[in-house]
């Protein structure tokens, strides 16, 4: 039984689609707290740097 290739091609296609929307709706809440605090990027970028530092202690 041969299988053409195209069918693994959409497997993986959907497999990251599906990652990706997993991925966007678990960031939300994230993306929305920085929207809100309108902070500067900058500020928002050493915020995460301080906290990077910290997980890596």
């Amino acid at each position: 039984m041969a299988v053409h290739s195209n069918w693994f091609l959409l497997g993986w296609g959907v497999v990251a689609v599906a990652s990706i929307w997993k991925f966007w709706t678990l960031t939300a809440s994230y993306r929305g707290k920085l929207r809100s605090s309108g902070a500067p990027p900058s500020s928002a970028r050493q915020q995460l740097e301080r906290a990077w530092q910290k997980s890596n202690r």
